[in-house]
């Protein structure tokens, strides 16, 4: 299968909660970008895509494996149109990028909270430097807890 995170999440996401989660992904990409990790669009080739309506990103050409994309409104096949959530997920096979991936995934849980449920096949450990840079970058010092099945959630 490989190294994959997860997350669940509404039909249509609160269009001023997203514009905020958007400007705190464009502020991780930046960041991540300048610490030497390059990171391209959904293919791996142009730039990172962050608008009030999507975020979508990949590792640079090279480094890139499954694309990073989360949609204001749901863009996915509904295989399971009778659940309240969606379903995500990036597999990051533990390349670089896997940090701008993981520092989203907490921005979003962070502007979402309970709405939507971020988990991963990673440990503690492997979300430590997303951790680092979500205080750093968009100053939220907050504790998280992650809980296997339970997800990452504030703790």
């Amino acid at each position: 299968m490989g190294y994959t995170h997860y997350w669940y999440r509404p039909l249509h996401l609160d269009k001023a909660a997203f514009l905020r989660f958007a400007e705190d992904a464009r502020l991780i990409v930046d960041a991540v970008e300048k610490s030497g990790v390059a990171l391209g669009g959904w293919d791996g080739t142009r730039r990172p895509r962050i608008t009030g309506e999507s975020v979508i990103f990949n590792g640079a050409k090279g480094s890139d494996y499954e694309t990073f994309q989360v949609d204001r409104k749901y863009q996915g096949r509904d295989l399971y149109p009778d659940e309240a959530l969606k379903f995500g997920f990036c597999k990051t096979g533990q390349r670089p990028y896997d940090l701008a991936v993981t520092a989203c995934l907490l921005a979003f849980k962070i502007r979402f909270g309970d709405a939507v449920k971020v988990s991963s096949d990673g440990e503690e450990a492997d979300w430590l430097p997303a951790v680092g840079l979500v205080a750093q970058v968009i100053g939220h010092e907050g504790k998280w807890a992650f809980d296997g099945e339970a997800g990452v959630r504030a703790a």
